[in-house]
């Protein structure tokens, strides 16, 4: 015995999220039920596939996709912030996963990528911190954006992550900023809510700054060959609350340097950036 349901939905709620609208066929038969999801958007963002109930395992294959999705709406849609961001993205990917109870944290695999053009930063705690920990130094004091009151502008974003058992290993994170580029690798456990990211920030308007402060560094951003300075810091700790602290460069994988290199196309020096007297 078998059959076939069509079901149509104005929304779908799980936990915290809503997909609607939801567009599904669901196949009957003796040993398993295949639930064969044709159209599913959770905040403008396609989410189609299959998901299978066997007795004793769930499997699902899941795509990701949007095009040209306005940014703010998105995250105002997901996280229930406004004024979070501006500007658009675009994202596309797959999830496949399977197990018993909780298959995303069982056995699961994907990859995601994400792109956003020229739009504008106003809250993110992750980027509030890494700018609060560099404000105090004698190179950054006074001089990074407020994100409150003008935000953080870029030209663009990119991130390629893949997905391995409910961590999101971000294998390439660029942000082109107007006043400087951040680039990140590293790992965010969903499971735990736990993230461990290293960051390179390389400001483009503090060179003459730098080299006033650190005299030696002078002899490599002149010439015809200039050298453009970045300083590492990691972030660690909750997804909610993270933590910020410089690093020494030796620190810097080389992953991430390798990544900073052939998108700037010219020589980097990694620095800790020296800290103000009395701060």
């Amino acid at each position: 015995m078998g059959g076939e349901v069509r079901a149509r939905v104005f929304s779908l709620f799980y936990g915290d999220y809503t997909w609607s609208p939801v567009k599904a066929r669901v196949l009957l038969s003796p040993n398993q039920v295949k639930v064969v999801v044709e159209k599913a958007l959770i905040c403008g963002i396609a989410t189609p596939g299959t998901i299978t109930f066997l007795p004793g395992k769930i499997t699902m294959k899941i795509k990701v996709r949007t095009r040209k999705r306005d940014f703010g709406s998105a995250l105002y849609c997901l996280f229930d912030e406004e004024r979070l961001a501006q500007g658009t993205f675009s994202l596309k990917g797959y999830l496949t996963a399977r197990g018993k109870e909780d298959p995303l944290s069982e056995d699961s695999t994907g990859e995601f990528h994400f792109k956003a053009g020229r739009g504008r930063v106003y809250r993110l705690t992750l980027l509030s911190k890494i700018f609060a920990v560099l404000n105090v130094t004698e190179i950054f004091k006074g001089k990074l954006p407020d994100l409150a009151k003008e935000g953080f502008a870029y030209s663009s974003m990119k991130v390629n992550a893949h997905f391995k058992n409910g961590v999101l290993l971000v294998d390439e994170g660029i942000i082109n900023g107007d006043s400087m580029k951040i680039f990140a690798d590293g790992r965010v456990d969903f499971v735990k809510e736990r993230l461990n990211l290293t960051v390179l920030v390389a400001p483009f308007k503090t060179l003459d700054t730098v080299v006033s402060h650190i005299p030696l560094l002078g002899r490599v951003l002149t010439g015809k060959s200039r050298t453009l300075v970045s300083f590492p810091v990691r972030v660690t700790g909750k997804l909610a609350d993270p933590t910020v602290i410089p690093l020494s460069p030796t620190a810097v994988g080389s992953g991430l340097l390798g990544i900073m290199k052939r998108t700037i196309e010219m020589p980097v020096r990694i620095i800790t950036p020296p800290v103000k007297k009395g701060d």
